[in-house]
């Protein structure tokens, strides 16, 4: 909802018509629509706020920036002059917004079946949660499968910290 308010904004009430076609005016809404929870979480610790709130906050703005991405992507494809149709916006939409996530989830429990045979200690484990990181925003950016690697990396966080909690606590 950001993006279109930013639009808006920059193209009737800053009145950048000239300027900026719709789709340029988009991409820029979508780039400004990222929000930074830094202040919020600050205010949060100093009013003794539970932690689950800022955990909360924090994986909002994750989520928040990733699909800020995947419009920015959608966006930038109708700025540069691609004919992008109404159906292929929706279907580029959904593979990268869903398509991210999905990838992350497959190599989070890809990395939580390896860990557990490489019960070796604590460096081994969290060199393996880097080198998951590493090759799942690789795979999902570089092989060209059009999803979000942003995405696919909150998703990747998520499940490791799901499953792998309680072997990260008592390790």
């Amino acid at each position: 909802m950001t993006i279109w308010a930013l639009w808006v904004v920059i193209m009737y009430i800053i009145d950048y018509q000239n300027e900026f076609s719709w789709a340029g005016a988009a991409v820029l809404g979508s780039i400004l629509a990222t929000t930074d929870p830094v202040a919020v979480v600050a205010l949060l610790k100093e009013l003794g706020a539970p932690l689950h709130i800022e955990t909360l906050i924090e994986m909002e703005s994750l989520f928040n920036d990733g699909t800020a991405m995947v419009f920015y992507t959608i966006f930038l494809e109708i700025a540069k002059g691609n004919e992008v149709s109404a159906g292929e916006g929706v279907v580029m939409f959904i593979k990268l917004a869903i398509g991210g996530p999905l990838l992350g989830i497959a190599f989070g429990i890809l990395a939580i079946i390896v860990s557990y045979f490489l019960k070796r200690g604590m460096t081994l484990f969290l060199n393996l949660i880097l080198i998951s990181c590493y090759i799942t925003f690789f795979v999902a950016e570089k092989f060209n499968l059009g999803v979000s690697g942003i995405l696919a990396l909150v998703a990747l966080g998520l499940t490791l910290n799901y499953f792998m909690k309680n072997y990260m606590t008592n390790s």
